[in-house]
């Protein structure tokens, strides 16, 4: 997929695993240690958010391709050029009986 806010999301979740798992030779001091877990805070908190909008994304595109049902195509597009909704309501009904 490509999706910027997807290779953003990556780039961060990466650098979020190598700030984690980095290996230290000498013990952190009280402030590197607090601006550590700053750091660790703000990347959390973004991957989060990216994560959600993607979410959101992938569902809204699944809804999108949804097709409509023949019913709704028959009673809510003209069928033909010139059709009233007298005729749409007739191709409703028989609609509803072939599938009774």
């Amino acid at each position: 997929m490509k999706y910027p806010k997807l290779r953003k999301l990556q780039n961060l979740s990466g650098y979020l695993f190598q700030l984690i798992n980095q290996g230290r030779l000498f013990e952190m001091n009280k402030r590197e240690k607090n601006i550590w877990d700053k750091k660790v805070q703000v990347l959390t908190a973004k991957i989060n958010k990216l994560e959600t909008e993607i979410e959101k994304f992938k569902v809204n595109k699944f809804q999108r391709r949804r097709r409509p049902t023949e019913a709704q195509r028959i009673s809510f597009l003209p069928h033909r050029s010139g059709s009233t909704m007298e005729d749409a309501g007739e191709r409703v009904e028989k609609l509803l009986l072939k599938y009774q």
